[in-house]
């Protein structure tokens, strides 16, 4: 086979980013509306991340001696992977199976277009190798991240030399993972079933 398996895992990814900005105001008044909008595709089979950004500034001038404001940002992030995590800081990334699981004697694809997991001298007793592939195609796995800051401030010039300002700010922030692993088959060459997984699993968790 000579499969080159880091030529498999891995390929050139899109990047795109696009960004909107609105402002103006008057001498009693200023606003400014920024959002922004990333979409990546990971260099790893299976891998994508999304982006959306909004921030807004109002600051108004109510007489000679009071000021207020609002300031507010957010973004709304997801990151798609694999079931199994790409980094390779454990034994189960997949950057770790690429180095020390993966066998260019296997074929990325058999000739029935099953995932190639055996090689031509695979028995009952041989090992078989890591697909790449297969292991970043099968089920769903990501994480959502929210982020709120917010501020609200006044100043207020009362004399000549005497200032007061108050100011209430608020930052929210939110995690959510999901992890969705299918039923699914491996096969060998020949088309025969060596190992079958015949439990869909979901988790879910909310910090």
């Amino acid at each position: 086979a000579n499969t080159d398996w880091i030529d498999q895992a891995y390929n050139t990814a899109l990047m795109q980013t696009y960004h909107i900005s609105v402002s103006g105001g008057s001498d009693r008044a200023t606003y400014m509306l920024s959002s922004e909008y990333f979409d990546q595709e990971g260099i790893m089979a299976g891998t994508s991340s999304r982006r959306f950004n909004l921030r807004s500034n109002i600051n108004v001038k109510l007489n000679d001696k009071i000021s207020v404001g609002v300031n507010l940002f957010g973004y709304k992030k997801r990151i798609d992977e694999p079931i199994n995590a790409a980094s390779g800081t454990d034994n189960e990334g997949l950057n770790y199976e690429l180095r020390r699981n993966t066998m260019p004697t296997v074929p990325a694809y058999y000739s029935s277009g099953d995932f190639g997991f055996f090689d031509g001298a695979y028995d009952v007793h041989g090992m078989s190798s890591k697909n790449i592939l297969f292991d970043s195609s099968i089920g769903e796995h990501y994480t959502d991240l929210n982020r709120q800051e917010g501020k609200i401030y006044l100043d207020y010039d009362i004399i000549e030399g005497l200032h007061f300002a108050t100011s209430f700010a608020f930052i929210a922030n939110s995690i959510a993972n999901s992890n969705f692993k299918p039923t699914s088959q491996r096969y060998d060459a020949e088309g025969n079933l060596v190992s079958e997984n015949t439990l869909n699993s979901l988790l879910n968790a909310n910090t």
